[in-house]
């Protein structure tokens, strides 16, 4: 996924607007902040 993700970034870096990058860094964040809590919500319900 992260190397499909740099490919299409690579191919379409032009055509990327200032706003497109504030939305790919939301979702980054939303994305990792999730993740966080959703593997930390699983170690913490099997001990």
């Amino acid at each position: 996924m992260l190397i499909a993700t740099l490919f299409d970034l690579t191919t379409s870096f032009e055509s990327i607007t200032g706003s497109d990058w504030v939305l790919l860094a939301a979702g980054a964040i939303t994305a990792a902040i999730t993740a966080w809590i959703a593997i930390a919500w699983l170690l913490r319900s099997t001990w």
